[in-house]
């Protein structure tokens, strides 16, 4: 992650031959997206049946 995105044509990474540079797209794959979707899938039913899930965005919402 650049602290200024996109970064600057002379950010020094850019010009590194052992640095390979993406846009946040790169992770949309269609096993990651599948994989984004079972968890969130997996997610929703934990919380319907009274469960915690694991990857709670804002925990002190959750009270039981």
């Amino acid at each position: 992650m650049f602290e200024k995105e996109p970064p600057p044509p002379e950010h020094p990474l850019l010009n590194r031959e052992d640095v390979v540079v993406t846009p946040h797209v790169a992770t949309a794959t269609d096993v990651a997206t599948s994989a984004l979707w079972g968890t969130a899938i997996a997610q929703i039913f934990q919380v319907l049946r009274g469960e915690r899930p694991p990857h709670l965005v804002n925990p002190e919402v959750m009270t039981s």
